[in-house]
């Protein structure tokens, strides 16, 4: 190593997209006369690996999945006497990623660098961030775009600094008394204390970002829901349609069972199966078929309630 100070990469690159991202941060981090340590729980291609100083590739993604800790989206809407409630169970990233900061931090301590910083592979580096490279703070933090005082794309500390802060990142504490990543490293920053600037820091990949996050169809003639309570034991299948303009002929397959159907407006479709039961699910619409086991099986726990109400003003 030949540089003082290291940016400690955390990354979850599936897919083209987001290598390219990845390979131009790490080029702009090199012109910047900064090393590179870059972690990851999949394989990169060997010119990504070429790049980096160090190098590590981990067996080790813990994200966590109903029953365990994880998120909730929530939407509701009346509409003809009726109240249509939506939830969707996501899986919790916090601990993935903080726990990636914190091996990275572990690793970079064992060489002998001045100054780290932590940024995730698609951090927005522009002129304000390059600049922070050069910072003698012995910890500067960051909000995000997200709303959070510190957001984790960009952190800075020096040797010392860095070696307090990975050490007060621990799996029960994120457990059992946070909710999201951003509040811990918020309250650590309290602690030890660090310095958090006035400005923004951005990711240029926001998966969710204009996203209908309770929409599974590829079709643009229709939405659907998919409900599968995971731990209901009396609960079947169910898929639920919504946003039609009209009624719509589509072909569902489960289990091999073809079931040719007229869908309009929130018709609700029970599968008549076990959540644990469906083994293939696909709907076909106009000649194109869209395989649904994939999505279905990645499900950690979504569920639709629907309530006749009086009156829909009034709720």
């Amino acid at each position: 190593m030949i540089n003082k100070r290291v940016v400690l990469i955390n990354s979850f690159c599936d897919k083209q997209n987001k290598i390219d991202v990845l390979e131009k941060n790490i080029k702009l981090i090199k012109s910047n006369n900064l090393d590179v340590i870059l972690l990851s729980p999949i394989n990169l291609p060997e010119y990504i690996i070429d790049l980096c100083n160090v190098f590590i590739q981990t067996k080790e993604n813990p994200v966590t999945k109903w029953p365990g800790k994880t998120m909730f989206e929530y939407w509701a809407y009346c509409m003809d006497n009726k109240l249509y409630e939506l939830h969707l169970g996501k899986s919790d990233y916090g601990w993935a990623s903080l726990y990636q900061i914190k091996k990275l931090s572990q690793i970079g301590l064992t060489y002998d660098y001045e100054y780290y910083f932590h940024i995730i592979y698609d951090t927005v580096i522009d002129e304000h961030l390059i600049n922070t490279f050069l910072t003698d703070e012995k910890c500067i933090l960051f909000p995000s775009n997200k709303g959070f005082e510190v957001g984790g794309f960009f952190m800075g500390f020096n040797k010392d600094t860095l070696d307090l802060f990975h050490r007060m990142i621990t799996k029960d504490l994120y457990y059992k008394n946070y909710d999201v990543a951003e509040t811990l490293l918020s309250n650590i920053s309290k602690v030890l204390p660090c310095k958090i600037e006035e400005y923004n820091t951005y990711d240029e990949i926001y998966f969710f970002e204009n996203l209908d996050l309770f929409n599974y169809s590829s079709y643009n003639d229709f939405k659907f829901f998919l409900h599968k309570r995971t731990l209901a034991d009396d609960d079947t299948a169910k898929i639920f349609f919504y946003d039609l303009t009209k009624s719509y002929n589509v072909t569902v397959e489960v289990n091999n069972n073809v079931i040719n159907t007229v869908i309009d407006n929130h018709y609700l479709m029970d599968l008549n199966l076990h959540h644990d039961d469906v083994f293939s699910l696909s709907i076909t619409y106009n000649g194109n078929t869209h395989n649904l086991i994939h999505p279905y099986n990645n499900i950690s726990h979504n569920k639709i309630i629907i309530t006749d109400v009086n009156d829909c003003d009034n709720l």
